[in-house]
Formats: C-alpha cells, sequence, structure tokens
C-alpha cells in the first residue's frame, strides 16, 4: 500500500501552488497560474489571501506543460465545499486526441476520472467532504492501482491499471475543465502539490 503521509520537498515536486498572495508554481519549475475571476481568501489557519475561493465561474490556468502523467503520480490539495453536484477541482483535457482526466466532488464525495477514445474509468472515496469545512485529499496512482485518502484517512483502492494519463498540449486547469464552463468549483482551494 503507498504511504499517503509522506511530505515531499518542494523542489521534488512538478508544481506547488501554496496562493501566498497569488497562483504562482513554487516549485521552481515555472508553472504559475493565471488567474480568471477566482479570489483571494483566508485559508484553514484563517491568514489572509492564503486560498482562493471558486464561485462556480471562476478558474486558474496553469499553462500545457503540467499533468501529463505518464506512470505514477501524486496530487494532494487542500479544500471546502458545501455542493453536492458535479465540481471539478483539477483537469486536464485535449480536445484533439480525446484524452482527459479531472478530479471532481460529486454527491459530496471526491473522486478521479480519466478517459480516452478506448476506456474510462471513474473511483471516489465514499467519504462525505461537502460540510463546508477544510478537508484534505490525497489521489495517488503506483501503475497499478488508484489510492484517495480525505484527511490523512486510509486510502481507498481501485484498480486503474489500464490509465492512460497522456494529454499533450492541453490546459491544466484548478476549477473546472477546459471545453466547459459548466463544473467548475465552488468553494475553496489550496495547498495544491503535484508530482
Amino acid at each position: 500500500m503507498i504511504i499517503n503521509s509522506y511530505r515531499f520537498k518542494i523542489d521534488e515536486l512538478k508544481a506547488y501552488y501554496p496562493f501566498n498572495g497569488n497562483a504562482d508554481d513554487e516549485s521552481g519549475n515555472g508553472n504559475d497560474g493565471t488567474v480568471f475571476g477566482a479570489t483571494l481568501t483566508t485559508d484553514r489557519d484563517a491568514t489572509p489571501n492564503s486560498a482562493y475561493s471558486f464561485d462556480g465561474n471562476d478558474y486558474i490556468s496553469c499553462g500545457s506543460s503540467l499533468g501529463d502523467f505518464q506512470g505514477n503520480f501524486y496530487i494532494e490539495f487542500w479544500f471546502t465545499t458545501t455542493s453536492s453536484d458535479l465540481r471539478i477541482a483539477l483537469s486536464k483535457f485535449n480536445v484533439d486526441s480525446g484524452n482527459y482526466w479531472y478530479i471532481r466532488q460529486s454527491g459530496g464525495k471526491i473522486g478521479i476520472v480519466t478517459v480516452t477514445p478506448d476506456d474510462s474509468l471513474t473511483f471516489e472515496n465514499t467519504t462525505v467532504i461537502n460540510d463546508g469545512d477544510w478537508h484534505k485529499a490525497i489521489i495517488e496512482f503506483d501503475g497499478v492501482n488508484v489510492n484517495i485518502s480525505i484527511d490523512d484517512g486510509t486510502p481507498q483502492s481501485s484498480d486503474f491499471s489500464s490509465f492512460a494519463g497522456y494529454t499533450t498540449g492541453a490546459d491544466f486547469r484548478i476549477s473546472g475543465i477546459q471545453v466547459n464552463a459548466n463544473f467548475r468549483w465552488v468553494g475553496k482551494l489550496d495547498d495544491i502539490k503535484i508530482k
């Protein structure tokens, strides 16, 4: 089983968004975000201007070089929401190839969806998280299984061995998906780590 409490050094990450007054990538890899409508707000420690709030219309674009997973990956982020509707926290969608993945909340649960022209996979953690409080999600893929843990609880797992995460050239989005404005996040997002 993957040990989800492992803490990566910042320079080991592909991207790190602590949202310290901006949407810059502090991993040093230059995947800075461009903010479209989202507003700075307090984080889980009540520190001002240290998280972003999204109202269902906002998103942050982080360019096309991030999120082209070819094998193992690790995603960690903090969030709040009270929505039960489908709302996407993170995504990468290639319109031309039809390859995409996204991490979403639906029915109060965090899950991952991956789609190629030949296959689709969906898995969600059963923990209910749409209570408006801060929660931490970790989504990790070890090449065979995807594991999702909430608030450092025991990971729940599913076979994702057919996962093909390549989405080269697509825009990596924080909140929503590139081709549809209907599913953007409602709530707060913070401390996004990607490896």
